[in-house]
This record gives C-alpha cells, sequence and structure tokens, in this order.
C-alpha cells in the first residue's frame, strides 16, 4: 500500500471526528422529521386510503422527501466510515502498527479506538497482541469487544486468561459473547474447561456461543446443552490437561429457549429478540397465491404471519426480552425498549399483533434502522443495556422507499452491514409469497442468520 506510514494512519483517523459530527447533526434532523410524520399518519398507518386535509398532505410530501434526503446523506457518510475502516486494515509497516496500537488505541474518541481496534486484527502483527489486550480494560464497551475479536483473529494464545477474565462481566453480554468467539478461534485448549462450566451459567444466545466455541474447541457437537458437556468433560478432562486429547467429533442437541417448531423452522435460540413483521398492502393477499385475494376458506398472507408470531410469542422463553416492530411505508415499534417477556407483556404483545392489518408499500431500510436503534447494536449507539441480540425479519416484498418509491435494496445491505459492523446481532429473514429472494437471502447470510421462504 502506498504511504503506509504513521503520518497517513494518523490522517485517515482525522476523517472520523468530522463523520461523527455530521452524521450527529443528520441523525438528529432525520429523527425529528420522522417523528413528525408518524404524527401525522397517526391513527391511519393501516389505512388503505389515507385522508389529509390540504395543507398536512402537502406538509407529509415535504417531510417525506427532506426524511429520503437525510438517509441518503446519512449513507453517504456511513460509506466514508467505512472506506475508512477499509483503509486502517490495510496498513502492514512497522511505523502505521505503531501508530495504530499507540496513539489511535488511546484517542480520546471511542469511535477511533474501536477502529484501532479493528484495524489491529488485521495485521498479522504480534506487536498487536500486548495494546489489544490492554484495550479489554478500555471504558467503552464496544472498543473491548473488537479488541476481543481482533484477538481472536491474531489466534493470540498470550490473550486467553485476559478473554476468559471477560466472561465474569455481567452488565457487558456483548462484552462476554466476543470473548466467547475469540476463545473458539484462538483454539487453545485450557479454555474448554472455563468453558464448559460456563456454559451452565448462560442462556439463550449466548449459551450457542458457547456450544460453538467448545465444539471448534474439542472436535464435539453435543449442542448447547450444558448437562452433556459437563458429563463429557468429567471423562476426557485429564486428556486435555495433559494436552493429548484428539478431537473425536461427537453428535449433537437441541438449544435450550427454543420453540418447539422455531418460527418459519428457524429455530428461537436467543433469549434477546426483535420481531419485524412487514404489513404492506401486497401481505393481504392469499397465502396460497399472492397474485389474488384471498378465496372463501383460505387465509392471507397476514393473518398467517399473524398466528405465527402470536405463537412464537406465546412460547417465548419466560426469562427472556423482546420486542415487535412493525412497518409498511411508516414504522411502528410496540414498544420504544426491550421488554421482560412475562405473561403480562406476551399477551399486550399478542392483543397488538392480532389488530394489525395491511396496507401500503415496503420500507424496510426504516423497519431496520429501528430495529438497531431498539437493540442498542447499531453503529452509533454507545450502550448496551436492554440490547437484543437476534432480529426476524418476514416481508413479502422489495424495499420501497418513505415515498413509495423502489428503494436501492443493495444500498439497505450497506446500511445494514454498517450498523452490525460488529456482528454481534444475528439476522433471520422470512419471505412469504412474492418477496426478493437475493435481497433477504443475502440479508440473512452477511448476518450469520438464516433464510426461509414459506
Amino acid at each position: 500500500m502506498a504511504f503506509d506510514d504513521k503520518e497517513t494512519v494518523r490522517l485517515v483517523l482525522g476523517g472520523v471526528p468530522v463523520c461523527d459530527r455530521i452524521l450527529d447533526g443528520l441523525l438528529a434532523r432525520r429523527k425529528e422529521v420522522d417523528a413528525e410524520i408518524t404524527k401525522l399518519e397517526q391513527g391511519q398507518m393501516f389505512a388503505d386510503q389515507r385522508t389529509h386535509p390540504s395543507d398536512v398532505a402537502k406538509r407529509l410530501k415535504e417531510l417525506k422527501r427532506e426524511s429520503g434526503s437525510l438517509r441518503d446523506s446519512i449513507d453517504a457518510e456511513l460509506v466514508v466510515l467505512t472506506l475508512i475502516e477499509k483503509s486502517l486494515g490495510s496498513f502492514r509497516s512497522e511505523g502505521a502498527i505503531a501508530w495504530l496500537a499507540g496513539p489511535a488505541l488511546d484517542d480520546k474518541l471511542p469511535r477511533a479506538r474501536e477502529l484501532a481496534a479493528a484495524a489491529l486484527g488485521e495485521t498479522d502483527a504480534t506487536a498487536a497482541v500486548r495494546p489489544l489486550v490492554k484495550a479489554l480494560r478500555d471504558a467503552n464497551d464496544r472498543v473491548r469487544l473488537t479488541a476481543a475479536a481482533s484477538l481472536g483473529r491474531l489466534k493470540a494464545a498470550e490473550a486467553v486468561d485476559d478473554l476468559l477474565k471477560l466472561l465474569h462481566e455481567k452488565e457487558a453480554w456483548p462484552v462476554r459473547g466476543a470473548a466467547i468467539e475469540a476463545l473458539g478461534e484462538i483454539g487453545e485448549r485450557r479454555a474448554v474447561g472455563p468453558l464448559v462450566q460456563w456454559i451452565g451459567k448462560e442462556e439463550g444466545r449466548l449459551q450457542l456461543d458457547c456450544a460453538k466455541a467448545l465444539a471448534k474447541l474439542t472436535g464435539e457437537n453435543f449442542g448447547a446443552v450444558p448437562e452433556v458437556w459437563k458429563r463429557w468433560w468429567e471423562e476426557h478432562r485429564a486428556e486435555f490437561e495433559k494436552g493429548d486429547a484428539e478431537p473425536v467429533g461427537g453428535g449433537g442437541g437441541p438449544a435450550p429457549g427454543s420453540t418447539d417448531g422455531g418460527y418459519y423452522g428457524i429455530p428461537v435460540q436467543t433469549e434477546r429478540a426483535i420481531f419485524i413483521l412487514d404489513v404492506s398492502g401486497s401481505m393481504s393477499k392469499s397465502s396460497k397465491d399472492p397474485g389474488r385475494d384471498p378465496a372463501d376458506g383460505e387465509v392471507s398472507k397476514i393473518e398467517s404471519a399473524k398466528n405465527e408470531l402470536a405463537r412464537v410469542i406465546r412460547e417465548f422463553s419466560p426469562r427472556g426480552r423482546f420486542n415487535v416492530i412493525v412497518f409498511n411505508d411508516v414504522v411502528k415499534k410496540w414498544k420504544e425498549t426491550m421488554v421482560p417477556s412475562n405473561a403480562a407483556m406476551k399477551a399486550e404483545a399478542q392483543a397488538f399483533v392480532k389488530d394489525l392489518s395491511a396496507a401500503s408499500t415496503t420500507n424496510i431500510y426504516d423497519a431496520m434502522a429501528a430495529a438497531f436503534a431498539v437493540a442498542g447494536m447499531g453503529a452509533r449507539d454507545k450502550y448496551y443495556d436492554l440490547g437484543a441480540d437476534t432480529i426476524f425479519l418476514l416481508s413479502d416484498g422489495s424495499p420501497t422507499k418513505s415515498d413509495g418509491s423502489l428503494d436501492d435494496w443493495e444500498k439497505v445491505l450497506a446500511a445494514v452491514a454498517e450498523w452490525n459492523r460488529l456482528k454481534r446481532v444475528t439476522i433471520h429473514a422470512i419471505g412469504v409469497g412474492g418477496h426478493n429472494v437475493a435481497f433477504m437471502s443475502r440479508l440473512a447470510s452477511e448476518n450469520g442468520g438464516q433464510y426461509v421462504a414459506r
């Protein structure tokens, strides 16, 4: 790479605070605009024909135009940040690495420290390990989990003990998840015993992460079943402690917390889920033939989807937290934050789903943006309290913008990639009827999830 030196690193990182300031302003204004749109559309989200006084209709048109323009500007800034990240990951000179491991990891801006930690994970430089271990104690959780992921990519055996300490981070569950994944990537078998003990302490998605890490470390595949792992460890512990154990392969097991039939066959292996449901007009068509209205005795796509979602909510882990988001051209969150999945909340969510009807278009971009805001895992979020680790999107169409025009679904994927840059949120995609197969399948595959067509 030309100009592979510390001065170039410094200049590239200098673009981060500029992008941050621009994005802060754009995001704040778009939030205001979209809030006004939602207020003006109040009560008509599910109406086939929306009726507004002429002045309101005019204002809505202006707001939707501004919202679209703001979105384009936000996307452009996210592209710049992505380019900055890629540039930083391409530096290899001793001077550049020294700058990333020193001044960049000590930068006052958390975003800069995070990008430096990510870049060091691409270098294969032993000099990056000790600074990354130090970054595991950073005040910012995003920096810590990025450092953990980079240590995993570097297969830094000397970081195992420090990563094991992160398992005791009670509040920062994404940091625990990153540490678990890194331990599996590093491949040091001395992590097996602690992970076998830890798998019984985690729940949902993190318990599944433990099982995946253990499978990589041992060659066994017992699923997220703590009792089976503990019995196996009692039998094989001596071999691993001597360092002469050989992977032997093994069977599997169901992950606890899954609903019996999953969600359209996708196991619900999480206790922190957001369910996104498409309520666009085409969802009113027949579940058997999306080209026509339901015949006598048939159900519509939306009724079928509502029934399935209500069942999944009913069976969702009582220890978990969840939320529901619905969308057509506008987006409606059932709750502003994740809520506990107790009987009262489940009953309220099921009632909310039961009352839904279909109208208008398919604004997937803003639905996903709203989900990441609720999840607390987006590229702009600083905190992870009450967050989600899994999103389920059900849709029957191809993305459209808030004004109803066709969206560029490649740009939607790019935006999701930036929001989910840390890859801590799994996205499952369920396509029904005449959906965009290419978009839905890539949305899932690029975000660690499953895609199903129904």
